[in-house]
């Protein structure tokens, strides 16, 4: 008789446990079932700002530090197909790129689902959550053209503009072995065995201050320290050495951004005002970072910023393992005057 009470108060609780398990496992399952990325209603538009014609700013924002304070020469000269033009010299910040970064791997942020067909097992798959406490962070990330400009029909005839009609894939880390892989990495780039040292870890300290700052601008050590983001930007793969699941993810984007900028697939637009120029060390001034899903951060940040002033609430329980990146590049255009050769 004992038994059978027993049992009969165990089958409410165990039913009660696995409908709570099943709930669990779902909700798991479904970080990666979301809304598509809306290119409108997902961008924090005051990063465009400030947007200075002929060296006068006449839109600002005095929430984020701009790379530059003006121009000495307004007039700019330049050439293209039909020869030398005289133009007038525009600055802006461009929104280029979005990066998604994924502890599902083959999770895609923009289209709400992961890529059907593609394997996510083994180490592909990233680590550590909210929910699981690690001193140690990898995700991978899947880099995207997004060309906002000319999808809306705005400043098209600015030629510094990111290129493109439509947002365009790009590189998925999950397919590079030297992503994921600390050793393979480090043969890619020896720079890794310069700056990997308690010493240079120490000096990320300093940009880390000084990106705390309020301002409008940024001192020249602020890009001085080329191989510090939110911490050391070595080695170049997926993993790094912080529990911190949000700034850690900023740090693989502002990886990302640093090697592209090394291979010159992403190109200086504020040397000239003619066209970009290929550089081999990253400036972080001419970069901001606005956090686009699972929450929409209303301003952008920039490189080093502390999580605590951008990455509030912005990793709901249970859903913080996939993140989507919106990445405003500094421009400086040589606009053509109207009637000029």
């Amino acid at each position: 008789m004992k038994y059978m009470k027993s049992l009969s108060l165990s089958v409410p609780i165990l039913t009660v446990l696995c409908v709570i398990t099943a709930m669990f496992a779902q909700e798991v399952e479904a970080k990666c079932s979301t809304k598509p990325f809306n290119p409108i209603s997902d961008v924090a538009w005051n990063g465009i700002f400030p947007i200075r014609v002929g060296g006068v700013a006449v839109a600002t924002n005095s929430e984020l530090p701009d790379a530059s304070t003006g121009t000495v020469n307004p007039i700019c000269t330049c050439e293209d197909v039909k020869g030398t033009y005289v133009g007038m010299e525009i600055s802006f910040w461009d929104i280029s790129y979005m990066a998604e970064v994924v502890g599902d791997a083959y999770c895609s942020p923009v289209v709400g689902m992961k890529y059907s067909g593609l394997d996510s097992k083994g180490y592909h798959s990233g680590t550590n959550s909210k929910a699981i406490p690690s001193a140690h962070t990898f995700k991978q990330i899947h880099w995207f053209e997004f060309p906002v400009f000319h999808m809306i029909g705005m400043l098209g005839d600015l030629k510094c503009l990111q290129a493109g009609k439509d947002i365009a894939p790009g590189d998925m880390s999950e397919t590079n072995p030297t992503y994921n892989d600390d050793y393979l990495s480090a043969l890619k780039d020896p720079k890794i065995f310069l700056f990997a040292n308690p010493a240079a870890d120490i000096a990320c300290i300093g940009k880390a201050a000084i990106a705390q700052l309020p301002g409008s601008w940024f001192p020249m050590a602020y890009d001085s320290f080329f191989w510090c983001q939110w911490d050391n930007i070595y080695p170049l793969s997926g993993n790094v050495a912080s529990g911190s699941v949000l700034t850690s993810s900023a740090q693989i984007v502002a990886r990302q951004v640093y090697t592209y900028t090394q291979e010159q697939a992403i190109l200086d637009y504020t040397k000239l005002a003619c066209k970009g120029q290929p550089s081999n060390i990253m400036k972080s001034s001419q970069w901001r970072y606005q956090f686009a899903k699972p929450v929409k951060s209303a301003t952008p940040f920039w490189a080093a910023q502390s999580e605590f002033i951008w990455g509030g609430g912005k990793a709901p329980a249970y859903n913080d393992s996939n993140f989507l990146f919106v990445l405003f590049q500094k421009k400086k255009c040589c606009q053509k005057l109207k009637g000029a050769n």
